[in-house]
């Protein structure tokens, strides 16, 4: 059971934490083959934990009214993505902060999304509209993008959705003379374990945008946020990879004890990937928020930094 438990959470970190710019592309054999085998392994144990805890408590988190907090002004942000898995947690910690949000992405409102969704202002359009993102982003205090596509469509679709519209979004910032820039991207840790599975496509597309969003922001003005494997929500999926608040708060409780970082301390490949304690949405959203009010600059990677950015907004 742990063994399969492991094998979840080494496919999600394959997951950029994202709102796709493409939906509905069809996954690769090899990534089939890989994802059924997980299914049958490890979601079992998982959907049992789940089970056993009431739907409404685990809906609670996401549908509250976020508690207000004190932070520097940020009269106006850009999440780009912004009702996605990612995207739609950050938009809610910064109305809690007071902020200004405009999220655009191509569903608009979260369809379960609490009361703090009317303080956002959600624009129904996609990210390739550049005349309407640069219009959207004038007069912003800083941009937050959550976009991105996992695998499946081969290694240059992979590297040209996940690089295109963060290069764009950058680029659109800097014309409108954005402060600061968020970038959700993915570990360092993840890309030389996993490519040779599944291809290198998405961590050079990833590459791509951070190189680009660096060249015209620079590290004091921006924030890289690079987890592994996020969790958080109510539900299992296997694509894109994902598993609950309530189990993978667990795991992460599990992976960040003592022993359990000292074996992966000292483990190869793909055993040291499986044993890193993956990341809650919520923390990779405070995260965010804490990039956009300056609190934060540079790249955090991994779960250690994450939390450590995440706690900069929340003390």
């Amino acid at each position: 059971a742990m063994a399969a438990t492991f094998a979840i959470f080494a496919l999600g970190l394959l997951h950029g934490p994202a709102s796709s710019a493409k939906l509905g592309a069809r996954p690769s054999t090899r990534r089939t083959v890989v994802e059924r085998a997980v299914a049958l392994g490890g979601l079992a144990p998982a959907a049992r934990l789940s089970a056993l805890l009431p739907a409404a408590a685990l809906a609670s988190a996401y549908l509250a009214e976020p508690a207000s907090a004190a932070t520097a002004e940020l009269k106006k942000v850009v999440v780009l993505g912004g009702s996605g898995f990612v995207g739609s947690r950050v938009c809610k910690q910064l109305v809690a902060h007071g902020a200004g949000v405009v999220s655009i992405s191509r569903s608009g409102r979260p369809a379960l999304a609490g009361t703090w969704a009317d303080k956002v202002e959600w624009v129904s359009a996609d990210v390739s509209d550049e005349v309407l993102v640069a219009a959207q982003m004038k007069g912003a205090d800083a941009v937050i993008s959550t976009l991105g596509v996992i695998f499946g469509n081969g290694a240059e679709a992979d590297r040209a959705n996940n690089a295109k519209p963060n290069i764009a979004a950058a680029d659109a910032a800097a014309g409108a003379n954005v402060p600061r820039f968020v970038y959700v991207s993915v570990s360092s840790q993840v890309g030389p374990v996993v490519s040779p599975l599944l291809g290198d496509g998405y961590f050079k597309g990833k590459a791509d945008a951070e190189a680009e969003i660096l060249g015209k922001f620079t590290a004091d003005r921006s924030l890289l946020i690079k987890p592994t494997f996020i969790f958080g929500g109510d539900d299992f999926s296997l694509s894109p990879p994902r598993v609950s608040g309530a189990y993978g708060g667990i795991i992460d409780s599990l992976l960040s004890s003592a022993p359990i970082r000292a074996i992966a301390g000292i483990a190869p490949g793909f055993i040291k990937l499986a044993l890193l304690p993956p990341v809650s949405v919520d923390e990779v959203a405070a995260a965010a928020v804490a990039g956009a009010l300056g609190l934060k600059s540079g790249s955090v990677d991994g779960h250690d930094e994450i939390v450590a950015a995440a706690a900069l907004v929340s003390a």
